[in-house]
């Protein structure tokens, strides 16, 4: 019987978070203790292992459970530095404005509580003054082991000032500047010249304030928009607005809407759902609150009324997945078919999470338009394309060193992805390969099953099989329990079928179709992997291993396949 209650219109990584938080202050579950698997989580919840994940992700982070490596999770010994709801995970990307009377360790917390960028106004008077804010963010950002990116409002009016204002912003190594946007577009086009001129890698957004604005021709300029919350009442099929954030996703173009804040949402943690249903139901990427108020005087409050009003939110967008989304975000023909392909391979596979090595994040952000109940893990050398990406909705950056060679890219995402605690053996994905400035690189789309590969060999016959290893190498070895076992042997003949019939599946060092294991084992039904070269050496004894027939593969331990 399930140990827990089911409870109508929660998400299931909630539950989760319930029973193992009040399992340990009921004394269910003591310091030190080994809770269940993930897998057996998966069976009492009756759910999949990406919310299992979640759960025990937030979990870990606030400090309430531990992960020792190769062991499973345990009840820390320490008291939690966050609440769960604080940690859970959000897609949608929430910028607040930083403040001079910010200080440091304000900054520290709000990173490490899930902001995602900060926002500077940048005026070219008070060069020295605001130089000395962008350092203090990056130091803030720097010690929470954190990527965020940093935006820079330029305010001038003259064009000679917006151009100063511009440089600085350069020179300063940050990752996004914004210009409020005019009829004649002219304070875009200025910077977005200054930019191009010296192949700045800062992203560019046009503030959006008036309905009168071409937003069109604004985000033909701009790698992004945010607009006002107050234009957003109505976008309705045809609309100028609704035309923006059509191309805007087929673009891969982000989007923000942008609202102030009262002092009431910091108090009742529920008055940003109006900014978050905005932001959400209309394809944008996330919020800017670049206001004062009670974004000033409560940012932790705020942002924590932010993300749980974005996750209420999300739980209903995803969880029924737009498959005309999917048909709708057709722009580039190679980008669209390969994440449009990526989308339905991992409904098919029933994957975790999509990884994407980048160079320029464009890939990650196309994807990430199609809105799935999967994270998409982006991978790139490039600190800046990390920092950017982390703009886009549902993405989440990950930092890597460079490879020169492009067969070893993808591999460098999933130990990347490993090292972070992002991806875990086991864990099904789909890779995706967008045009990477390396040499002979092509696009491509790679189903990844994270964990250790013993063997490979041809599989005939389909699914999954997980078990016990029985190795038989002599006549005596003939006598062994093979029932729902996975028997290893060099060749068959007509003394195994006994074993063949019990076995759950065979591996076999001997190759061919027409070899006789072959032969019996597709007549039986029996799914086998053939040509696996040293398999009896090489696999022990009562070892758990799991047989993936389709793709002939062998790996240690029991590894969910989906």
């Amino acid at each position: 019987m399930k140990d827990h209650i089911e409870k109508p219109n929660v998400k299931t990584y909630r539950v989760i978070i319930d029973f193992v938080r009040q399992g340990i202050e009921g004394g269910r579950f003591f310091r030190g203790q080994k809770l269940p698997s993930e897998k057996e989580l998966c069976e009492q919840f009756g759910t999949s292992r990406s919310s299992v994940r979640e759960a025990l992700s937030a979990l870990e982070y606030v400090g309430l459970i531990e992960v020792r490596g190769g062991s499973g999770y345990y009840v820390s010994g320490s008291s939690p530095v966050l609440s769960p709801e604080t940690a859970e995970p959000c897609a949608t990307k929430i910028i607040l404005q930083v403040e001079d009377e910010w200080n440091i360790r304000t900054l520290q917390a709000l990173f490490e509580k899930g902001l995602d960028g900060a926002s500077l106004v940048l005026r070219s008077d008070d060069a020295a003054q605001w130089a000395r804010k962008v350092r203090a963010v990056r130091q803030a950002a720097n010690d929470t082991g954190m990527l965020p990116v940093l935006l820079a409002e330029i305010v001038e009016t003259t064009t000679e000032k917006r151009t100063l204002a511009a440089e600085m912003a350069i020179k300063s190594g940050l990752d996004c500047v914004i210009v409020e946007a005019t009829p004649d577009s002219r304070p875009l086009i200025e910077i977005r010249r200054v930019l191009d001129a010296v192949e700045a890698n800062l992203m560019l957004f046009a503030r959006i304030t008036d309905s009168g604005t071409n937003m069109e021709e604004a985000l033909q300029i701009a790698d992004g928009l945010i607009i006002d919350g107050s234009l957003l009442t109505s976008v309705e099929p045809g609309c100028p607005l609704s035309a923006v954030t059509l191309r805007a996703a087929q673009t891969g173009k982000t989007l923000f809407v942008s609202g102030s804040v009262q002092e009431t949402m910091a108090e009742s943690g529920v008055e940003g759902q109006e900014l978050i249903n905005k932001s959400l139901h209309k394809g944008f990427d996330g919020v800017a609150v670049m206001t004062g108020g009670a974004a000033f005087k409560f940012p932790l409050d705020v942002l924590a009324s932010l993300k749980s009003a974005a996750r209420l939110e999300e739980e209903k967008i995803l969880s029924v997945r737009n498959e005309k989304r999917i048909g709708h975000l057709v722009a580039s023909p190679v980008a669209d078919a390969l994440c449009s392909t990526a989308v339905h391979a991992s409904q098919v596979m029933k994957a975790l999470a999509f990884l994407v090595p980048t160079e320029t994040g464009f890939t990650p952000r196309m994807l990430a338009k199609f809105r799935q109940a999967l994270p998409v893990i982006a991978v790139s050398p490039h600190p800046h394309v990390i920092r950017q990406l982390r703009l886009a909705w549902g993405v989440k950056p990950l930092l890597s060193r460079r490879t020169l060679r492009q067969e070893d890219v993808m591999q460098l995402a999933v130990d990347t992805a490993l090292k972070g605690n992002h991806l875990r053996e086991g864990d099904a994905v789909v890779g995706v390969l967008g045009n990477m400035d390396l040499p002979n690189a092509y696009n491509s789309i790679k189903l990844i099953t994270v964990g250790d590969i013993i063997l490979k060999g041809q599989g005939i016959g389909n699914g999954i099989v997980s078990g016990r290893v029985t190795i038989v190498k002599s006549l005596f070895d003939m006598n062994k329990r093979a029932r729902n076992k996975i028997v290893v042997v060099a060749g068959t003949d007509t003394e195994h079928i006994g074993l063949i019939e019990e076995a759950a599946g065979l591996i076999v060092e001997e190759g061919g179709l027409s070899s006789h294991a072959a032969i019996a084992c597709m007549s039986l039904g029996k799914p086998i992997i053939i040509g696996a070269a040293d398999a009896t050496e090489l696999l022990l004894e009562d070892e758990q291993i799991t047989m993936d027939v389709m793709r002939g593969l062998v790996y240690r331990g029991w590894v969910n396949l989906g």
